[in-house]
C-alpha cells in the first residue's frame, strides 16, 4: 500500500525544536521539517506545536499548521533554589523541558477541544510526552532522538542529581507511548535494554530540501575536507583538532573547511580548539551557515569527516552521501548501518586520534574511495520519502510489538530508491 492509497491521517507533533524557529536546529528540526512536508505531499492533515521564543501565534510551513507556544520563565520549582541559591541564576535543563513538555501539553488539549487527531508523535528529546493524556482512538508516537545517557557520557559530562532526574522523568516518558521508534538499530537496541520497551526501526525520509546557494560563502580552497554541524566532543571534533595536526606532520598542505555551532557561544574556535594554533591555516573557519550556504561548501568537498563518539544517524552523513561525497565516519554513529567501509567512505574508531590521522591523510591524498564522487549506497532507499511513511504509518496505526523487536519497518522501501 502507497501512502497515497491510506486513508488520510490527521496528525499531530509535539518539539522542542522545528525549522520555522531554529534555522541551525539540529537533528531532530531536520527530521521533522521533511517528515512534516512528506505526509502534507502524501495529503495527511499535520499540525505542529512547537516551544518558541516568538510569542503564540499559528503559522503555516508547507501547508502544515504550525503552532507556536510559548514558555513562560519565571516559574520556578522547588528544586531550582538550590541552583539560585549556588550563583546559578537559571534553570535546570530538566525544569525548562518540563515546562516547555506542560506548555505543549496543555496546548495540544486545547487544540482537542475542537479538532481530533488519528497519531500524535512526541520525542524523548524535550520529554515531550511527560503530560500527553492518553486517548481512546489516538496512537500517541515517541521517536528516540537521542541516546541520552550515553550522549552525555560522550560530551564529558559528569553523572549529578541533575542527570538523575532528567533520566527519571526520560523513562517516564518511554513508559506514557502506545510506541516507540528509533532511526537506526544502535539507538533502537540501546533504549530497548535501558527502558525495557519495544523500539521499532523507522528510517526518516530524506531529501535534500533546499539548493546550494549559486555562491559559496566565502573564498574556499581548491581541495578540501569539511567539518560541520554541531562542532563538540560528542561529535568528535576535539579529536578531528588533535588528529588534524597529527596529519599535517606528513601533508603539510591538507586542507580542511569547518562549518557549525561551537559548544560556547561566547568563545572562539582557537578558544574552544586551542590544538588548531598548531594546525596554522590549515583550517577556514566559516561559522554557523545557513542550509542553503552548508550544501555551496559541500558540493565542493573532497569528504566530509564525522568522528563522533556517539551519534544518531547524523544527518550530516545523510546529506553528504546524497550529495555523494565520501565520507570519514566513526562506528557508534548508526551510518554503518547504511554505507559501506571502503565504498562511500571510510569508519574510523571513536576517539581514536591516529586511525582518524590515518583517513584524513587517505582522503587527501585522493586514494579510493576518496578518489571522486561516489555511488548513493543501496540502503537509501529506505529513506525515500514514500517508504519512510509508509514505514511511519505502519508503526503508528499497527499492531503493538514486543520488547526485544528492534525490528526495521522498511519492508515497503524495496522498490524505492533516492534520486542521485
Amino acid at each position: 500500500m502507497t501512502p497515497q492509497d491510506r486513508t488520510p491521517q490527521r496528525i499531530a507533533f509535539l518539539t522542542p525544536e522545528f525549522p520555522t524557529e531554529i534555522a541551525t536546529a539540529g537533528g531532530l528540526s531536520n527530521y521533522l521539517g521533511r517528515m512534516v512536508r512528506v505526509l502534507r505531499e502524501c495529503g495527511h492533515e499535520v499540525e505542529v506545536f512547537t516551544t518558541s521564543i516568538h510569542g503564540e501565534e499559528t503559522i503555516d510551513y508547507f501547508g502544515a499548521v504550525v503552532h507556536r507556544v510559548s514558555v513562560p520563565i519565571l516559574r520556578l520549582n522547588w528544586w531550582d533554589w538550590p541552583g539560585i541559591f549556588w550563583g546559578r541564576l537559571r534553570m535546570t535543563e530538566s525544569s525548562r523541558f518540563v515546562q516547555g513538555a506542560r506548555e505543549l501539553a496543555s496546548a495540544l488539549v486545547q487544540r482537542e477541544t475542537e479538532t481530533s487527531f488519528d497519531i500524535v508523535q512526541c520525542s524523548d528529546h524535550g520529554l515531550t510526552s511527560l503530560f500527553v493524556p492518553r486517548r481512546e482512538g489516538r496512537r500517541l508516537v515517541m521517536r528516540c532522538s537521542a541516546r541520552a545517557d550515553e550522549f552525555r557520557n560522550a560530551n564529558g559530562q559528569r553523572f549529578t542529581l541533575e542527570c538523575f532526574r532528567y533520566e527519571t522523568l526520560e523513562s517516564r516518558c518511554f513508559k506514557n507511548v502506545d510506541r516507540v521508534y528509533a532511526p537506526c538499530r544502535a539507538t533502537a537496541v540501546h533504549c530497548e535494554r535501558r527502558f525495557g520497551v519495544s523500539v521499532s526501526v523507522v528510517r526518516p525520509p530524506f531529501f535534500l530540501d533546499t539548493l546550494p546557494s549559486a555562491i559559496p560563502p566565502a573564498d574556499l580552497p581548491n581541495r578540501f575536507l569539511f567539518h560541520f554541524g554541531q562542532l563538540n566532543r560528542r561529535k568528535g571534533t576535539d579529536v578531528l583538532a588533535k588528529a588534524l595536526c597529527v596529519a599535517l606532520e606528513s601533508e603539510p598542505e591538507l586542507k580542511m573547511v569547518w562549518a557549525g555551532t561551537l559548544p560556547s557561544a561566547t568563545r572562539t574556535l582557537l578558544q574552544c580548539y586551542p590544538q588548531l594554533v598548531e594546525a596554522n591555516d590549515a583550517v577556514v573557519w566559516l561559522g554557523a551557515l545557513c542550509k542553503p550556504d552548508v550544501y555551496a561548501v559541500l558540493a565542493k568537498a573532497a569528504a566530509v569527516v564525522v568522528p563522533s563518539r556517539s551519534d544518531n544517524l547524523p544527518n550530516t552523513v545523510l546529506e553528504s552521501l546524497a550529495m555523494r561525497v565520501p565520507v570519514i565516519a566513526s562506528t557508534r554513529a548508526g551510518v554503518e548501518e547504511l554505507f559501506e567501509d571502503g565504498i562511500h567512505g571510510s569508519f574510523v574508531d571513536p576517539g581514536c586520534v591516529h586511525s582518524l590521522a590515518r583517513e584524513l591523510i587517505r582522503a587527501w591524498r585522493a586514494e579510493k574511495p576518496f578518489d571522486g564522487r561516489v555511488a548513493i549506497p543501496d540502503t537509501f532507499r529506505e529513506l525515500e520519502p514514500s517508504a519512510a511513511v509508509n514505514a511511519f504509518l505502519e508503526l503508528a496505526c499497527g499492531p503493538l510489538k514486543v520488547a526485544g523487536s528492534a525490528q526495521c519497518l522498511t519492508s515497503s522501501a524495496r522498490n524505492h530508491r533516492i534520486a542521485p
